[in-house]
């Protein structure tokens, strides 16, 4: 089972991040967290991980309240597994961030954007690459909620980070750019 769940999680993956294509990448990616979850066990970074996706591929689908569901199940299953290091907390925290804008629960994505530039910038400094996508989705947020300035002061972190940065060191996709389909 673990084998196949694997596959569908790659399955999903290409799906969504090279085709775009959210709705079938929910498919296989809700056959990833099944087999996975037979073979794996249900508390289970690869499970918590293929979740995450599958959040990632409903909101993009248009099934947002379900996209939150799943998000807070990933980050809950993440919580609990033995292998959850905290350089992946920030992840899994994002998924939820995004997942809570887009359906308006301003205060609560507001909190867990804060809370992933903190965790990004404690495990890899105020430079750190990882947060010029965190900046983008916060921006973003932020911008929704015409929050001009507070929007700009991410772009200029984000330019501050990408300018003094080197090239090799910056991320070479930042967050899954998945479009919302309108409800």
């Amino acid at each position: 089972y673990a084998s196949i769940g694997n596959d569908f999680h790659n399955l999903g993956a290409l799906q969504l991040h090279v085709d775009g294509d959210s709705e079938l990448a929910v498919i296989s990616l809700e056959k990833a967290v099944k087999f996975r979850s037979q073979g794996f066990g249900k508390k289970h970074l690869k499970v918590a991980d293929s979740l995450r996706l599958l959040a990632i591929a409903q909101r993009g689908a248009g099934k947002v309240e379900e996209s939150l569901e799943t998000a807070q199940s990933a980050y809950k299953t993440y919580s609990g597994t033995r292998d959850a290091a905290d350089v992946d907390a920030p992840v899994y925290l994002m998924c939820l961030a995004e997942t809570l804008s887009v359906l308006h629960y301003d205060e609560e994505a507001e909190t867990h954007f804060l809370e992933v530039i903190r965790l990004e910038e404690e495990l890899g400094g105020r430079l750190n690459p990882e947060l010029i996508g965190t900046f983008r989705s916060y921006q973003r947020h932020l911008e929704r909620k015409n929050r001009t300035k507070e929007a700009k002061a991410c772009e200029t972190r984000i330019k501050e980070i990408s300018t003094r940065t080197p090239k090799s060191k910056l991320p070479k996709s930042f967050n899954v750019n998945v479009r919302v389909k309108d409800s």
